[in-house]
């Protein structure tokens, strides 16, 4: 009876070994590389999209087609447009009137547009030569049903040889990002707690709707009622032109 009990034990563990080695194999490890390359692919599927983003102060909708951008905000009536004109178009129906002033490009696709930011500080000649910013993966995790790698940003001291957590704000969190592995698309954004690696979204990129978008879409807001008054923001000041 000894002998089989110790047979058991033995297969139980063989079988452990077997799982672990198939996880460790199956369970893809992704470089700072690869997770660049995997954002760069999803951000080339956005030249023509539809998206809406949710980062808990109410839902946007986002309109892209080449250089035309529209989001549309339904909790303060507002809507923004930018036509690749150098101008920017800023509506509201509840003050019925429009802003004209000079194009921010503050209209963002998702959070594919701001992900890659430490890419540019890489090559930034204030932080080159003294940190090198890159993405960490921490596992594979499924959110609003997508198979997505669950990252965080993390630097490198070139003097000290040391790695830290990015941290923005006084309680050190970490921005984390989840990348749907099939796209390449930054479906969701949350600030992790120092120390943790698990968080929440807290901004959601859901929706995303691929070649739908059409030219008149971006017209419908700029041809105003008679009621409204247009204003021209010359050097920060609102001058009425209608």
């Amino acid at each position: 009876m000894k002998k089989i009990g110790l047979y058991i034990i033995l297969i139980i563990v063989a079988m452990g070994m077997v799982m672990l080695f198939k996880n460790s194999i199956t369970t893809k490890k992704y470089s700072h590389s690869d997770i660049v390359a995997l954002i760069n692919k999803g951000t080339q599927s956005m030249d023509n999209v539809y998206l809406e983003k949710d980062n808990g102060n109410g839902l946007v909708h986002y309109y892209f087609k080449g250089n035309n951008r529209k989001a549309i905000a339904p909790s303060t009536s507002s809507v923004t447009i930018s036509l690749g004109d150098g101008k920017q178009y800023l509506i509201s129906k509840n003050k019925k009137v429009m802003f004209i002033m000079k194009d921010q490009n503050l209209i963002k696709k998702g959070i594919q547009d701001d992900i890659l930011y430490i890419e540019n500080l890489n090559k930034n000649d204030a932080y080159k030569d003294k940190f090198r910013y890159e993405f960490v993966y921490i596992r594979d995790e499924k959110i609003d049903n997508k198979d997505c790698i669950f990252v965080k940003e993390r630097e490198y001291n070139l003097e000290t040889k040391e790695y830290n957590d990015v941290s923005y704000n006084s309680k050190n969190d970490v921005p984390t990002y989840w990348i749907e592995k099939s796209t390449g698309f930054v479906i969701g954004a949350a600030l992790m707690e120092a120390g943790k690696d698990t968080a929440t979204p807290q901004t959601m990129v859901t929706n995303i709707k691929l070649g739908e978008v059409t030219d008149d879409m971006f017209n419908d807001m700029l041809e105003l009622p008679s009621d409204y008054k247009v204003f021209e923001v010359i050097d920060g000041n609102p001058v009425e032109i209608k």
